[in-house]
């Protein structure tokens, strides 16, 4: 059974509440962990996601796991940084945008790109909606990533240039 460890070190997090949900998806075929911090983790993960961090991920977390995925809610290279959703919010734009991708060391959101997805706004939605649809949309693209790498067919795309 493969080991699969979230990470998540923001204490408030909405996350934290779709952490069962999660686990509940993935107990059949994955033994999930989850921490929130980093140097809880003493046994190697096969794959490591890195939801709602503030904290920088150092080379030493990096090497415990074979693979890390860094899950943002963003279009890459577009919206690096902190409170993406509430940006694109206050943009007035209506689609949420979410990227799985590998963490680089050096330029932090600048890694390669797993996956990108997205969902859609009407506009009425609250803060617990709005949180509640980026859950199911980060569940959903954790288990496609998932299905991937038991196939072997991952890609990671370099991030274009940002305009």
């Amino acid at each position: 059974m493969k080991n699969v460890a979230i990470f998540c070190d923001i204490k408030d997090s909405f996350f934290l509440d779709y952490i069962d949900k999660l686990k509940k998806k993935l107990s059949k075929n994955y033994k999930l962990n989850f921490f929130n911090n980093y140097n809880h983790q003493k046994k190697n993960a096969n794959i490591a996601f890195f939801i709602a961090c503030r904290k920088k991920i150092k080379k030493n977390h990096i090497k415990k796991n074979k693979v890390n995925v860094v899950v943002h809610p963003s279009k890459l290279p577009i919206g690096k940084g902190s409170g993406a959703v509430s940006w694109t919010i206050l943009e007035k734009k209506n689609i949420i945008w979410i990227t799985l991708f590998k963490p680089d060391l050096i330029n932090f959101d600048s890694g390669c790109i797993y996956m990108q997805d997205y969902f859609k706004l009407n506009g009425t939605e609250l803060s617990n909606k709005i949180r509640a649809m980026q859950a199911k949309k980060i569940i959903e693209m954790i288990c496609i990533f998932l299905k991937k790498y038991e196939k072997n067919k991952l890609l990671c795309l370099k991030q274009p240039k940002s305009k």
